[in-house]
């Protein structure tokens, strides 16, 4: 049995919400995604015959080779098998403006940018492509930094704001740290305590504020180093002597 359609009638199916069957189909493209999985599990499956690190066998030079690729954790002892030599992605972020900080966060999935706009972009590590973008600060953001305990993120700018968030980038505390720029911002090995180091030649500590905490509880300084005719353009801590 044959079934013949009038070319009104067919008018009026495609009319009525029919997919027009001369219309070509766009081939679809893939996403490219980096699984960084597998090597764990191949390194899993290999310290089980060789426990010791330096047992185990080099990589060799040939494509064949790179199927056991093992992460760089497992080459402490030859740090030249860890060397990257090639790019694995660019791309353009969704303000043009210049990357000043970037910070992986805890679950290592996500790659937290500061763009000279004062906007946060997280990149996936996975597919290579940004999540979101959040406006954080109102000047360029200088540094992104996180602490041991992986509960808070402190992140600071040109006009001299530090911005404690919580993990999932909700803002606690907005504080006017210094009245220049603050471009490094170091935690305690307790994570109770926390510098900044300006352009206006002055080092701050200051206390991490809780949950609750006002900005004018966080703007209590616990102590102030200052350096004449200079900048503070890092700050960090003695982990050993707490310091």
């Amino acid at each position: 049995m044959a079934l013949v359609v009038a070319p009104a009638a067919a008018a009026g199916a495609a009319g009525a919400g029919e997919v027009d069957v001369d219309k070509r189909v766009q081939k679809a493209v893939g996403k490219r995604t980096l699984d960084y999985t597998a090597p764990y599990l191949v390194w899993a499956n290999a310290r089980l015959a060789t426990p010791f690190p330096s047992d185990l066998v080099s990589m060799g030079p040939t494509f064949a080779d790179s199927l056991s690729l093992l992460p760089p954790a497992a080459y402490a002892s030859r740090p030249a098998s860890s060397v990257p030599s090639k790019i694995a992605h660019a791309t353009w972020g969704h303000a043009r403006s210049a990357v000043n900080a970037a910070a992986w966060t805890p679950d290592g999935r996500r790659l937290v940018l500061g763009s000279g706009s004062g906007e946060f972009s997280l990149l996936n590590a996975s597919n290579l492509t940004f999540e979101s973008v959040m406006r954080t600060h109102t000047a360029a953001v200088r540094c992104i930094t996180y602490t041991h305990n992986q509960q808070f993120v402190v992140s600071t700018d040109d006009a001299g704001f530090a911005n404690i968030f919580q993990p999932n980038f909700e803002l606690m505390v907005a504080l006017q740290a210094h009245r220049e720029a603050v471009r490094s911002v170091s935690f305690s090995p307790t994570d109770l305590k926390f510098a900044t180091g300006s352009d206006d030649s002055k080092i701050h500590v200051r206390v991490v504020p809780g949950k609750g905490c006002t900005s004018r509880d966080a703007q209590h300084v616990k102590g102030h180093v200052h350096m004449h005719a200079c900048d503070r353009l890092c700050a960090d801590a003695q982990h050993v002597h707490s310091m």
